[in-house]
């Protein structure tokens, strides 16, 4: 389905350092979305990119990936591409498949398309996308609007995989199908043809502590739900099959008091173990995206209760 870009799906790769991904990736290879552990980077010797808006980088003020690599590809980005033995194709490595890493990878594959400046369609994509992808989904749309209802079914192929557990099995195959469905269904929204879901919304309420909540997303875009119920700190918690959990730890914006990233080394601290890392921004972060975490619930819980008692 892509026709230039050589994507390379690879969600069993543990995050790298920028140097490291320069010495693993050929020429003309970019970082996308948290395969590199780092800031945004550009190295003119490869060309190497990194595109990241998790780490090292105040994330309000970041923009989403796939916001970046526009803002690249439309500055001159596949200028610079080397000819390595008769290939200029972009390279782009990724270890995650959602709303922001399939809308890079539609970008990137499409340079023409995203480099016209007065582009409404695809500029307006990238607007609600990068807000939302920003704010982890925080930001304040109303779940009844037209564009949120389009970007839903867009996204579909990966909040139903992200909801059956799919992301926990590491199946690169598995990642490749929902970054082309995904991009197949851009492909007709930018052509006039996206349909509309409404959002499932549903969650429930695990634990309730002092400004924040420890929530299961029960919906497809349970956390949605949780922030138009006015709750703006949170862990989301998700069991696997294997006994380990995923767990995301986030807050709407950093005027909300909740140390994230206080609770996030807490935890490294507790579980000790390197292939289960956790990772992120002062405003959102999580657990392994590969391995998860085997911390009890409970210990999630009293953990981030601890940290928040600190703060006042």
């Amino acid at each position: 389905m892509l026709s230039i870009l050589d994507l390379r799906v690879e969600p069993m790769t543990h995050p790298m350092g920028f140097t490291e991904f320069c010495q693993y990736a050929p020429p003309n290879s970019s970082a996308l979305d948290g395969f590199v552990a780092c800031g945004p980077r550009y190295d003119p010797m490869g060309p190497w990119w990194c595109f990241n808006h998790h780490e090292e980088v105040e994330r309000l003020y970041t923009r989403a990936t796939c916001t970046q690599i526009a803002m690249a590809i439309r500055s001159g980005m596949y200028q610079q591409l080397r000819d390595t033995r008769g290939n200029r194709r972009p390279i782009a490595f990724v270890n995650d498949c959602d709303q922001d890493v399939c809308t890079a990878v539609w970008c990137m594959d499409n340079p023409d398309a995203t480099a016209q400046i007065i582009n409404p369609l695809l500029n307006r994509l990238l607007t609600i996308e990068d807000n939302l992808d920003t704010t982890a989904g925080a930001y304040p749309y109303a779940p009844d609007m037209e564009i949120i209802q389009e970007m839903a079914w867009i996204f579909e192929p990966y909040t139903r995989f992200r909801a059956s557990g799919g992301i926990s099995c590491r199946n690169a195959s598995d990642f490749r199908g929902v970054i082309e469905d995904v991009y197949a269904r851009i492909g007709q929204y930018m052509v006039g043809r996206c349909q509309r879901i409404e959002l499932d919304t549903h969650y429930r309420t695990i634990f309730a502590g002092r400004g924040w909540s420890a929530i299961e997303e029960l919906g497809l875009h349970g956390r949605t739900g949780a922030y138009h119920d006015g709750i703006k700190a949170y862990l989301s918690i998700k069991e696997r099959t294997n006994g380990a959990h995923d767990v995301v730890v986030g807050r709407t914006s950093p005027f909300i008091p909740f140390p994230v990233a206080s609770i996030l080394a807490r935890y490294n601290d507790i579980e000790a173990d390197v292939d289960r890392r956790w990772g992120g921004s002062d405003m959102i972060g999580g657990s392994n995206r590969a391995n998860g975490t085997m911390l009890s619930v409970d210990l999630l819980i009293e953990t981030a209760a601890t940290a928040v008692a600190t703060m006042f």
